[in-house]
């Protein structure tokens, strides 16, 4: 498979026929904010194709050159879950964003799940992220509403988890993110 940035049309499509389905309305930004950030720079799409067929994609958020990124969407296309395709878009990214520091992932906080199949979905995310190399870091944000732990994917290097945070507030702030909150880093 095949790691390519996504041309404006291609987001467009992407976002139609899967981002709508894939996400929470309540964690799925609009259209026209992902077409101005592509356009201004502080994102890029990213599609993981088999031939000309998508099976993954992801938008990656930037600020500075050599900061850590955030990886703002992933998802595997639903006929294509459970087939590695979410693990292999997570290594192609590694390997193709090598002048980033590495990968700020944010996942839902488990604890805040409202039932079972919840916490059960967020704690099967939680695992595909750290068995997929990512180290879970001290730091946790609220965004729109929404509480989430952070982890780490290196690409060129290891970073302190408070260089991590003010990497991230740099991309929130960047992208003009203005509802996002950090809680106190934990002390180790």
């Amino acid at each position: 498979m095949e790691l390519k940035q996504l041309t404006p049309e291609q987001l467009i499509a992407v976002y139609n026929d899967h981002m709508v389905f894939d996400f929470p309305k309540e964690e799925l930004k609009p259209l026209f904010i992902l077409q101005k950030c592509h356009r201004e720079g502080t994102m890029i799409p990213y599609g993981l194709f088999d031939g000309d067929e998508i099976a993954a994609y992801a938008i990656m958020l930037f600020a500075r050159p050599g900061d850590a990124c955030i990886l703002d969407y992933l998802a595997t296309v639903r006929h294509r879950r459970g087939t590695g395709a979410g693990s292999e878009m997570l290594r192609k990214l590694q390997a193709e964003l090598q002048d980033c520091a590495g990968i700020l992932i944010e996942y839902e906080f488990p604890a805040d799940a409202q039932d079972d199949a919840e916490l059960a979905m967020r704690l099967r995310r939680e695992r595909f992220y750290l068995n997929n190399g990512v180290r879970k870091t001290r730091i946790d944000l609220v965004l729109f509403g929404v509480h989430f732990n952070v982890g780490f994917l290196p690409c060129a290097r290891e970073v302190d988890d408070e260089s991590l945070q003010q990497m991230q507030k740099a991309v929130y702030d960047s992208v003009n993110c203005w509802n996002y909150h950090f809680r106190p880093m934990l002390e180790a």
